[in-house]
């Protein structure tokens, strides 16, 4: 059996890793990103390491590969800097399976947690009950929805939002 592939941050050296990943994801999920193809393929290397640094990316390298990200947002103004969103999040096919998403999520909530943030969002494609299944396993609730969230070759995608508290809160209260 293959050893277990490395977690740590993603650095400026690993900008090609990053965009073939990314790359990899959109054709596989147009849904699920920001970002199509042709955008993806139009940055520069010094936009791609910008999105590296921005997003404090953790990643999971078998060799020079990279199979797996995630990413945590923290920032903005100070009335909102106690909380961050979580992406992008993406494992290769091959790769799923095996415990290997729970790794990337336990290294973004250790970060989000050293960080002093209190709460992490995201938004999932509404249309991906793994990753829905995946996020409320990581005790992720649903807050919200956003109907035509994205296009994707002109066809509405919905979005579903999604928070976790990192603090002893109680819902809802």
């Amino acid at each position: 059996m293959k050893a277990a592939p490395v977690l740590r941050r993603l650095g400026a050296e690993d900008g090609r890793a990053w965009l073939a990943l990314m790359l990899a994801g959109v054709r596989e999920l147009p849904d699920a990103f920001l970002s199509t193809e042709d955008e993806l393929l139009a940055l520069t290397p010094d936009d791609i390491h910008a999105r590296i640094e921005r997003s404090l990316l953790h990643g999971l390298f078998d060799g020079d590969r990279l199979v797996g990200v995630a990413g945590l947002n923290p920032g903005g103004p100070r009335a909102v800097r106690h909380r961050a969103e979580v992406g992008p999040f993406h494992i290769l096919p091959e790769w799923r399976g095996r415990g290997l998403s729970d790794r990337l999520m336990e290294a973004v909530v250790s970060e989000a947690r050293a960080r002093g943030i209190a709460w992490l969002d995201l938004w999932v494609a509404a249309g991906n009950g793994r990753a829905l299944a995946f996020y409320a396993r990581h005790g992720f609730q649903r807050t919200g929805f956003r109907a035509d969230a994205v296009r994707v070759d002109g066809v509405p995608c919905d979005d579903v939002l999604m928070a976790r508290s990192l603090e002893a809160v109680a819902w809802g209260v």
